[in-house]
């Protein structure tokens, strides 16, 4: 009968390096691939939001987004201007009220007040 390579006697072992030999490892890398299109519109919205809202930057969206530099150049939106405060001495409308009733000949709206 004979022993599959794959079968190593337990009585054997690797020795031990003596203790001034040790070399450390190499770090593992990670490549990942390319982002596709889809992934691409995908991140594009949250990304733009997020730099309308002020949160991050425009350098960090194109990063993230692989744009060159130069393609920043000239071609961002300007910021949003901030909307109007309502005028402090206005008042404002009370809106109107409404009830809804059920009938025989389905429902009706009767304005209150």
């Amino acid at each position: 009968m004979s022993i599959s390579p794959l079968h190593k006697n337990i009585g054997q072992h690797k020795p031990e390096e003596p203790p001034g030999e040790y070399q450390e490892p190499e770090p593992p890398s990670f490549h990942f691939k390319e982002i596709t299109p889809e992934d691409w519109r995908a991140n594009e919205a949250p990304l733009a939001d997020l730099y309308q809202r002020g949160i991050v930057s425009a350098k960090y969206v194109r990063e993230r987004l692989k744009i060159p530099e130069e393609a920043g150049k000239g071609t961002m939106a300007p910021a949003p201007q901030p909307s109007a405060k309502p005028l402090a001495g206005v008042k404002s409308e009370v809106p109107e009220r409404w009830r809804l009733r059920q009938t025989k000949r389905g429902i009706v709206a009767e304005r209150l007040g």
